[in-house]
Formats: structure tokens, C-alpha cells, sequence
């Protein structure tokens, strides 16, 4: 679907930052998780397009109840779509929210929120057979201590209570 007319666009990426303490030495990237893009677009689609979109839609009197109900059924089906505006191009993208304002014309002005889904592939592996091991519940020690006697202690006392 291609929007007559784009009034405004927000493009947002960013990360969240943990706030545990980051040990001296660890890889800084295993602390910070990027968040999927989000872009939101306010645009127009009407029943007379503009000379741009002429040529590709000519005048048709429900073009604007067809583009909302082909937005609709987008959001229902949670397509992945690919969005291009004239920042980027962003693929896998899936319309989260909608909405839809509309005045006297013969125009819909909808306000379009898309979120980028992260695809990934599972594997199955083989393992060979005595290669994992289940060790049971394993003693904690505190940040910084290197005293197994009190992780043991504590994993005791845990099994004594049971």
C-alpha cells in the first residue's frame, strides 16, 4: 500500500542498558540489549490521489475505505511487512497499532505504528551420549567471595529444609 501523502514519520531505535554492576573485563555488549525499531507515520490516503499516485490509482470513490480495511486486515493477520520511507528501509516490520481520523473530505488520515519482529532460525544438534552432565543444584557464592564452605553450607541448610 502506498500512503497519498506523508504528514509526519518518528523513526526511534535504542538499547536497554542493564542496571546490574558490569564486571571488570566483560564484553560491555552482553549488557546491552538493542530494542526493535519502532517507526510511527501519519499520512493520507484519499479518493482522489495526488498527480504522483495518479497515474498508478486514477479517482476510484472508495479508495480510502479499501486502504483502511487493507490496513485493518495487515494488523489483524500480523503480517511482516517491508516499510520504505526516505530514511531507511526496514524489513520485517509488523503493524502494531492504528488509528484513523477523518473530516469532511473524501480522505482518511491514518496514524500507523510499526515494530520490527526479530527472525530467527532454531537448529536441532546432536549431542554425543555422556556429553552433558546434570550436576543438581549448584552452591552460590556471594559477589566477589571465593569461600565454597559457605555456598556448601547454604546449599545444606536449603536441603535440610525440605
Amino acid at each position: 500500500m502506498v500512503l497519498d501523502a506523508t504528514i509526519s514519520e518518528e523513526h526511534e531505535e535504542g538499547a536497554d542498558v542493564t542496571e546490574n554492576p558490569v564486571e571488570s573485563g566483560e564484553a560491555v555488549s552482553d549488557h546491552v540489549q538493542p530494542r526493535a525499531a519502532r517507526v510511527v507515520l501519519e499520512g493520507v490516503v484519499s479518493c482522489t490521489p495526488f498527480e504522483s499516485q495518479a497515474a498508478v490509482s486514477p479517482e476510484e470513490p472508495d479508495r480510502d475505505f479499501r486502504a483502511w480495511a487493507d490496513l485493518r486486515e495487515t494488523l489483524l493477520q500480523s503480517e511482516r511487512v517491508r516499510l520504505i520511507t526516505p530514511l531507511r528501509v526496514y524489513d520485517d516490520m509488523v503493524l502494531a497499532e492504528m488509528s484513523l481520523s477523518r473530516g469532511g473530505e473524501q480522505a482518511i488520515r491514518p496514524t500507523l505504528t510499526f515494530r520490527h519482529v526479530r527472525v530467527v532460525r532454531s537448529a536441532v544438534v546432536e549431542v554425543a551420549p555422556g556429553a552433558v552432565r546434570n550436576r543438581g543444584r549448584q552452591p552460590t557464592l556471594p559477589a566477589g567471595s571465593s569461600d565454597t564452605a559457605l555456598a556448601n553450607a547454604e546449599v545444606a541448610a536449603e536441603s535440610g529444609r525440605r
